[in-house]
């Protein structure tokens, strides 16, 4: 009887210990993170993931390490994390939780298709936990990033209209959608007339030497025919000619993907100023 009562006292101690064990990883962690120490920390909301089975303590480790990861600005590796462990996760309100942390980091990690695949999968999986307002904004920002204009002002006036707020603000916020300029219409010019996709492309430095060089190759061309190098006007004449002229509508395309890029960067840098203060 009193090896029984021992026994059970010794595996109540013991697991009261295990347990203070685990807390004290957690406080540890915290008290790390509060500090700036945040690859401790890290290692420490590690311990909690790995000893641990309680599921309170399983979310303070897992958000504590994304925070931690986020704060060194490593979203790639949060939003990995998070992809790794969200199986941890039982309860939907927690899980849900994971997911727009998720969100988040795929955002900030510039990963925007994901960003935007997955609040579709939140909204229509966890309908009762999402913030709604965190996830719309995420929404429009991404799909403004993607370039996506006419998705993103549908969205964002079907959330002014739930909010009651000022239709005509979406109107005036999204009244100068910048013209992109076309990746096939600058591949067409470029084909056609030397330097005609650079100067489209608003590029005329870079569409001026596209047109000197392969004017160079025509004219070596026509000087080795003249003086009877037959063999010469077409493998460097020609071959230089084509080479600056093939790779002039390659570099058009480029110059039109920086072009748009550019453009949507400030477009997108004052939206964004003035849909956070609106749902501010």
């Amino acid at each position: 009887m009193k090896v029984k009562f021992y026994l059970i006292c010794k595996f109540l101690c013991v697991s009261f210990l295990i347990k203070a064990q685990q807390n004290i990883n957690l406080v540890l962690a915290m008290q790390k993170e509060t500090m700036g120490n945040y690859i401790e920390a890290n290692v420490l909301y590690e311990r909690v993931l790995f000893d641990d089975n309680n599921e309170e303590n399983l979310m303070q480790g897992i958000k504590g390490k994304a925070r931690c990861l986020k704060k060194i600005n490593a979203f790639a590796k949060a939003s990995d994390f998070l992809k790794q462990n969200i199986n941890l996760i039982s309860t939907d309100s927690n899980k849900c939780k994971i997911f727009e942390d998720l969100i988040v980091c795929a955002y900030l990690s510039n990963n925007l298709n994901e960003a935007i695949s997955l609040i579709n999968q939140i909204t229509i999986s966890y309908p009762r936990y999402i913030n709604k307002n965190k996830l719309t904004l995420l929404h429009i920002l991404s799909l403004n990033e993607e370039m996506k204009w006419q998705e993103a002002i549908a969205i964002y006036k079907q959330w002014l209209l739930t909010e009651k707020k000022d239709m005509t603000t979406a109107i005036n916020t999204y009244s100068n959608i910048p013209k992109l300029k076309s990746k096939n219409k600058a591949s067409w010019l470029s084909t056609f007339i030397p330097g005609g996709g650079a100067f489209y492309a608003k590029k005329p430095m870079e569409a001026i030497a596209s047109i000197i060089l392969q004017s160079a190759g025509v004219a070596y061309g026509f000087f080795c025919f003249n003086t009877g190098y037959y063999i010469s006007t077409f493998l460097v004449g020609g071959g230089m000619a084509g080479s600056f002229h093939n790779g002039g509508v390659r570099r058009s395309e480029e110059l039109i993907n920086e072009y748009n890029k550019k453009v949507a960067v400030v477009f997108n840098e004052n939206l964004k100023k003035e849909i956070l203060l609106i749902f501010q």
